[in-house]
């Protein structure tokens, strides 16, 4: 018998020691911004990756070889769209939600709290659910990010995720990705340059 995983979706974990200069930047960029708690929680201005330089340029490179090593992608350039912090307190949470116009989005963690939600993206795969005698990463329909300090997750912009509500305080920071130079085939008619 030999079995084929068709249609991964990769998520790429990683850990990173943000300075210690870098990470009291992102928590005085807070101020900047006109925080409302009816609409939305606290976050940051998404200019963030202007402000801590190292970590973008270390987000740019890790992305780089995600693209380059895992998904064989050809590109001219890559470059980090937005990039800004959030901040949930004790009782708030985050709605499902996906990242339109990027390529591969991400979220680190400067904090805890609760976890990055993440469900089975095809459109069919909750129709049935078996009883499982044991959750493995075949038979699950939902995954959990947890949020620890200092680890950080890469994922693709397309797929939803959210945070349920939060026991603590979680601060993390998120960003975009999107890719420069030819999308599709060139004898297709479906291709772009962007």
């Amino acid at each position: 018998m030999k079995t084929h995983r068709i249609f991964p979706t990769v998520l790429t974990e990683f850990c990173y020691d943000i300075s210690s200069e870098e990470e009291s930047t992102v928590y005085k960029e807070f101020d900047r911004f006109k925080y409302r708690p009816d609409v939305f929680p606290m976050n940051t201005i998404n200019d963030l990756h202007i402000h801590i330089p190292q970590f973008a340029r270390f987000i740019l490179d890790t992305t780089n070889t995600i693209l380059t090593d895992t998904f064989k992608y050809s590109y001219d350039s890559i470059e980090i769209t937005n990039m800004w912090a959030n901040k949930l307190t004790k009782g708030q949470a985050h709605t499902p939600h996906i990242h339109s116009n990027n390529i591969l989005s991400g979220v680190y963690y400067l904090t805890g709290g609760a976890p990055l939600q993440f469900s089975d993206p095809r459109p069919h795969a909750h129709v049935f659910s078996p009883t499982c005698t044991e959750n493995t990463i075949d038979n699950v329909s939902a995954f959990d990010f947890n949020a620890v300090k200092g680890t950080g997750v890469i994922f693709p912009s397309w797929m939803q995720h959210w945070v349920p509500t939060t026991s603590d305080t979680r601060i993390s920071i998120a960003w975009n990705i999107l890719l420069r130079g030819h999308y599709g085939g060139h004898l297709n008619l479906q291709n772009a340059k962007i």
